[in-house]
């Protein structure tokens, strides 16, 4: 009995393989939601729907996990200064946002800039900022960023869709109209928004 439930959950194990690879590129996905938000620029909008949604269009520096750990994403890898004040991003190389402009310490000194223009009216992704002063682009792949004091949780602010780099070129050709059509480096990109 033993062997031949082995050789099921064998043969379920390669079915599934062969049909895991077998998948396409492309298509539309319809998502339902409670209600439709006010905006989907991360660095706008407080509303945890939108939230749910961007972590689908914009990827983030780390990866937070439900553990509390923290991964590289965009971000290979970071070194933080022996008081805490310095932390040095490693970005990851060939990332692209949507509209196919690069990903690089640019466009990530870009995102903070944004953020923290009082004209971007960013309150909570400038509560996720926290003790962000300013930021310095070491290479075309590394960037630094300087904090007013040490904080234990801006790493992990990092995680947050609110601070997620999103394409300067994009913000400049869209203006206002960014939030109905942001550009990340999420796997998904916004092709359609339709009213209800």
């Amino acid at each position: 009995m033993l062997r031949i439930l082995t050789l099921i959950v064998a043969f379920g194990l390669v079915l599934g393989a062969a049909t895991a690879q077998s998948g396409q590129r492309g298509g539309k996905l319809t998502v339902g939601i409670q209600y439709e938000p006010v905006t989907l620029d991360p660095h706008v909008t407080g509303q945890a729907n939108a939230r749910r949604m961007l972590h689908n269009i914009v990827d983030t520096l780390v990866y937070g996990d439900n553990e509390g750990g923290l991964h590289p994403w965009l971000a290979e890898s970071w070194d933080i200064s022996d008081d805490g004040l310095i932390y040095t991003f490693y970005l990851r190389q060939g990332v692209t946002f949507h509209d196919g402009t690069p990903f690089d310490a640019a466009a990530m000194q870009a995102t903070w800039d944004r953020i923290m223009d009082p004209a971007t009216a960013s309150a909570s992704a400038i509560a996720e900022m926290g003790p962000f002063e300013r930021s310095e682009i070491i290479d075309e792949y590394t960037i630094r960023a300087y904090l007013r004091n040490p904080s234990a949780l801006w790493l992990r602010s990092m995680s947050s869709a609110a601070v997620a780099p999103v394409s300067p070129a994009a913000v400049a050709a869209l203006g206002d109209r960014f939030g109905r059509a942001p550009v990340g480096t999420g796997p998904f990109k916004i092709v359609e928004w339709a009213d209800n």
